[in-house]
């Protein structure tokens, strides 16, 4: 982020922010980052993000060992952190956001409380998963799907499901979105 949520590529897949607020990025610079308090998020046109048979989401992010909630959910998957600080890794086959089988996997990372953390979510066309924190590849806890799941993630969204599951305790910077899955 760099004081707003406009798409620095130059995508046009501008964000519009409700309720979170700006911050100090990783290098103290003000208003270059994001904070969640739990009543905000970042919405984006899905149009041209979901759909993508791979992707890749890279971002950085700063949390606290009470926070909690989706940090990155559209029609391709998501990265939700859970009260136990671990994190639950999504794939949607159908990359609309469903029907279909959704898969996915638990990870324990080795965060770094009250420091800048980068994760990296790779999804492929293959349905597999791959999760690196702060350059570490986490291995898998279980791996489930279920049948015939329905899910409408109609929009790209940071920090939040439509005033579900926000984001706490949390700040992040430097989010990016790949149409592609990047090689180890």
């Amino acid at each position: 982020f760099n004081g707003n949520a406009n798409d620095e590529s130059g995508s046009g897949n501008d964000g519009t922010v409700n309720g979170a607020t700006l911050a100090g990025d990783r290098n103290g610079d003000s208003s270059k980052a994001y904070s969640f308090d739990g009543n905000g998020l970042i919405t984006f046109d899905h149009s041209k993000i979901n759909g993508q048979n791979e992707f890749t989401y890279s971002l950085l992010m700063k949390i606290d060992d009470s926070s909690v909630g989706c940090i990155i959910q559209n029609g391709n998957g998501g990265l939700f952190l859970e009260e136990n600080g671990n994190l639950i890794a999504e794939i949607l086959p159908n990359r609309n956001g469903g029907p279909g089988t959704r898969y996915w996997a638990d990870y324990t990372p080795n965060f770094k409380y009250s420091e800048w953390n980068h994760l990296l979510f790779i999804g492929d066309a293959n349905e597999k998963l791959g999760l690196y924190v702060n350059g570490e590849k986490l291995d898998q806890n279980i791996y489930k799907h279920d049948d015939g799941v329905t899910g409408h993630y109609y929009q790209f969204n940071i920090g939040g499901i439509k005033n579900n599951a926000e984001l706490t305790n949390a700040s992040l910077d430097e989010v990016r979105i790949y149409n592609r899955a990047l090689s180890e």
